[in-house]
């Protein structure tokens, strides 16, 4: 009875969610006028433009009063999350671990994967405690660059079963999340590989068989055909748009309500973990690449400040100096698609905000050529965007 109303509760949070969305009259922020001010040249359906904000009012309750304000939300329209389908599954990661407490299994338990295939591999080139097979070490990576090794062990881990069967529990029944980025087509990612945990005598303390996944992927209901022309090698591109209707997929509306979810658990949370995992969830999702003080990271200029914070920074590559307020999010950056789906809280507490935004880069219509355009429009855009709207919340 209880799992009942927590999935009718989170059912009636998403789809109130996406009602208020519509309702601009008590939003201090305008977005039309953001975007006819936008130094960007942005062509809201051309490039596929989704934005939907939340503006944090705290309240006497523990859950604060949050008014939605929307612009080309449409989850209807696809889009193509890539990482930011990661944010689930991080969650769903500490669930699956608390489910199996008792099996003496912890976030830093070494864990392998078990399989012939390539498809599921995981090889450390480092003894670094860092580059461990842990839940927390995947947890962490994934937080802090985005890492997709990461996101496809714990993907394994846990099992497009698993996964979609907990997401449709929790009400967020457009979104699925079907594959990882190990990039093996899809008549070899129909087995879920064995797992093994190991204890500190390197003793095997909990061991998962090899399973045949039981639901076929589903085809999404709605139109997911993206481009022009498909470049399928150096030589040979196709007309007709690339289908993604077998793929990954996390409306705006869904994915932005996971992350008020975790940042403002009610009384009956959507995601059943404990107060101190949220908070390491927080942490992590927060940081900078040289906070983490991984050496992997730290020395490495590739991992700058604005790795993976598209909104407000863009991808300035400089030192953020400020500390007037922190981002909290998760970023997609895929087949021209770039989507950041934030939480912005200032450093004084006054100021809160929730940010989703994606748009679509890629003014040739090719798809696979790698070739497009977020550093002229991508990331320039989500940048402004995140500072026009919060230089308006008051």
């Amino acid at each position: 009875m209880r799992k009942h109303w927590v999935t009718l509760f989170t059912c009636c949070i998403c789809f109130c969610l996406y009602a208020n969305a519509q309702r601009v009259s008590n939003s201090k922020v305008n977005l039309n006028k953001i975007i006819s001010s936008s130094p960007v040249s942005i062509d809201l359906n051309k490039d596929r433009v989704q934005i939907l904000v939340g503006e944090v009012q705290k309240s006497k309750s523990a859950y604060p009063s949050i008014t939605f304000t929307s612009l080309g939300l449409d989850s209807s329209k696809y889009f193509y999350p890539a990482s930011s389908v990661k944010l689930p599954v991080v969650i769903l990661a500490l669930e699956w671990l608390n489910e199996h407490q008792e099996v003496g299994v912890d976030m830093n338990t070494p864990f392998e994967l078990i399989s012939t295939s390539t498809c599921h591999s995981f090889q450390s080139n480092s003894s670094s405690k860092d580059d461990i097979l842990t839940i927390e070490n995947c947890i962490k990576k994934i937080l802090l660059v985005s890492d997709n090794r990461s996101y496809n062990a714990l993907f394994d881990l846990l099992g497009r079963d698993y996964i979609n069967s907990k997401l449709k529990a929790k009400g967020y029944t457009k979104s699925q999340i079907v594959k990882s980025f190990s990039g093996c087509p899809d008549s070899l990612l129909n087995i879920k590989p064995a797992l093994n945990f190991f204890n500190d005598k390197n003793e095997v303390v909990f061991h998962l068989d090899s399973t045949t996944y039981s639901n076929p992927i589903s085809k999404l209901s709605i139109d997911a055909k993206v481009g022009d022309s498909i470049m399928i090698d150096s030589l040979t591109t196709i007309a007709g748009a690339k289908d993604f209707s077998m793929n990954n997929y996390l409306p705006l509306d869904e994915g932005l309500d996971m992350l008020i979810q975790l940042i403002y658990p009610t009384s009956n949370p959507a995601w059943q973990i404990t107060a101190k995992q949220r908070t390491f969830l927080m942490y992590w999702m927060s940081r900078y690449p040289k906070e983490s003080k991984m050496k992997v990271y730290t020395s490495n200029k590739q991992y700058f400040d604005a790795y993976k914070k598209y909104l407000v920074y863009g991808r300035e590559e400089k030192p953020i100096k400020s500390d007037a307020f922190r981002i909290y999010n998760i970023v997609g950056l895929s087949y021209g698609f770039a989507t950041d789906i934030a939480y912005v809280k200032s450093k004084s507490g006054r100021k809160e905000m929730f940010i989703a935004a994606t748009t679509y880069s890629n003014k040739d219509g090719v798809m696979n050529d790698n070739k497009y355009d977020y550093d002229t429009i991508g990331f320039p855009f989500l940048k402004y965007l995140g500072k026009a709207i919060y230089n308006q919340v008051k």
